[in-house]
């Protein structure tokens, strides 16, 4: 790229990610087999939101940079990530609650939905201006690829902050958001649980355009209060979804792909949701004393 020296963008930080898969003179177990700048964390965004169920944001911070790929700045600042897909599969790039402008495949213009798709060997240059402090995940879009080690942080500080001054609200990934039995919850990037064994639901892969599929899975739930009565959901497709109860008691509004939404339930009874943009995705949620 050649940049014009009396328009040269002013960057705070340039972030070098390459995105492949692990080569085969490895030995021994457990090496992520997808990498980040030689650096995976097997799980993907489950494990993170348990490790940080378990330990808090102490616990994550002890993985930066040894299994989680991490980078830092401060609000204020424009950075770059430069982008490259060493490997043999097509993988992607995709930064959380961020405008990504793209400087090479479509310089000036911001990148649709914010994932970079990377063919082998392709490349390219994202600039992101931070507007806000958080932990900020990046990743693969390719889902088996994230959950198989292609995740990384972004801190974002406040301007004259460290780590631990970091909010704790929704401009956080790392934040609590609970709904209940008469309020909303919103959607957010990742969140925590207040249990470690919440019931899990997953928006299934296709079931945006396959009118044949459940679209949650497990699409019945059994939870009991007190045990294990907060549920997520995880919206694994490609497109947009909700979970909406039938009885207007929960609600998570529009849900991109990747986001979660997490609600506690704390009065026994069956709830019946469903999508409201794909009507046959239905579910049931039954909770006991």
């Amino acid at each position: 790229m050649v940049s014009d020296p009396a328009n040269k963008p002013k960057i705070s930080n340039d972030f070098v990610v390459a995105m492949g898969e692990m080569g085969p003179q490895v030995t021994g177990t457990g090496a992520p087999p997808y990498i980040m700048d030689a650096l995976g964390f097997p799980g993907g965004e489950q494990a993170l939101m348990s490790l940080y169920a378990a330990q808090g944001l102490s616990g994550v911070a002890g993985q930066f940079n040894k299994t989680l790929l991490t980078f830092e700045a401060k609000v204020g600042d424009t950075i770059r990530f430069d982008v490259i897909n060493v490997g043999e599969l097509v993988h992607s790039f995709h930064l959380h609650d961020a405008e990504l402008i793209s400087e090479w495949q479509n310089p000036g213009v911001p990148v649709p939905d914010a994932v970079v798709p990377l063919d082998p060997a392709a490349a390219d240059s994202v600039l992101v201006t931070l507007t806000q402090p958080g932990v900020f995940l990046f990743h693969c879009h390719v889902v088996q690829h994230a959950d198989a080690g292609m995740i990384g942080l972004l801190v974002v500080l406040p301007s004259n902050g460290t780590v631990s001054s970091i909010p704790q609200t929704p401009n956080s990934i790392f934040t609590l958001t609970t709904g209940n039995t008469t309020s909303t919850a919103s959607a957010i990037s990742l969140t925590t649980l207040t249990t470690s064994n919440g019931a899990q639901v997953s928006i299934v892969p296709n079931s945006g355009t396959n009118e044949t599929s459940q679209g949650y899975s497990p699409d019945v739930v059994h939870v009991v209060i007190g045990v294990n009565n907060t549920v997520t959901w995880t919206n694994n497709d490609q497109v947009t979804h909700t979970v909406t109860a039938l009885d207007g008691s929960f609600d998570s509004g529009l849900m991109q792909p990747g986001q979660i939404y997490v609600h506690t339930f704390t009065t026994p009874g069956t709830y019946q949701y469903h999508c409201q943009i794909h009507a046959w995705m239905n579910g049931t949620v039954v909770v006991s004393g």
